[in-house]
């Protein structure tokens, strides 16, 4: 059988079209392609703006903490280190002492958040020195916030107590800023 020049233009025709079709396809998936790389390339581009930013704050911070470690110093004092709290626990102490009071630190109820410790403490003594004693760990050197106080009135004790006024007790919760976390 012969191909008439009709036949043979349809065939050719169909196949220039099929073809045209295919490359369009490939083309097209092509460009998809294209666009996905800009992306990627764009995301990792605002990636490495982050991060340079980031390393120039830290450049600047470092640069800071050598050149005014006196201060760098007195803003690590306003925490605490949440591995060994024990000065923290002493200024507790030292307070209660001032103030003459007791103060009974529940150790195993001291427990670790994201950043910071949380201590439950009992102060016993005078009213006054009781209140005395919460001013006065308000005003501790550290971040830190007093919370759920509870405070009681005691019956009077027949032994004699240091300070005038009637016998009180307060509970309070006392939670202190870590300044790089558990």
């Amino acid at each position: 059988m012969r191909l008439t020049s009709l036949h043979k233009l349809i065939l050719t025709t169909s196949i220039a079209v099929i073809s045209i079709a295919i490359l369009a396809g490939f083309f097209w998936r092509l460009a998809d392609l294209i666009d996905d790389v800009r992306l990627e390339i764009a995301q990792a581009n605002s990636r490495i703006a982050n991060l340079e930013e980031q390393r120039k704050h830290a450049v600047l911070f470092a640069r800071l903490t050598d050149e005014r470690p006196d201060d760098f110093g007195r803003i690590v004092g306003y925490f605490v280190d949440p591995a060994n709290p024990v000065t923290f626990i002493e200024a507790l102490e030292g307070l209660a002492k001032r103030t003459n009071n007791q103060i009974k630190l529940d150790v195993g109820s001291a427990t670790v958040s994201e950043d910071e410790l949380i201590f439950n403490v009992l102060v016993e003594g005078t009213k006054e020195s009781v209140l005395k004693y919460l001013r006065l760990v308000e005003l501790l050197s550290y971040e830190l916030r007093v919370e759920n106080f509870d405070f009681k009135s005691l019956a009077p004790q027949t032994q004699p107590v240091a300070g005038s006024g009637s016998r009180a007790e307060l509970q309070i919760t006392v939670r202190v800023k870590t300044l790089f976390g558990p």
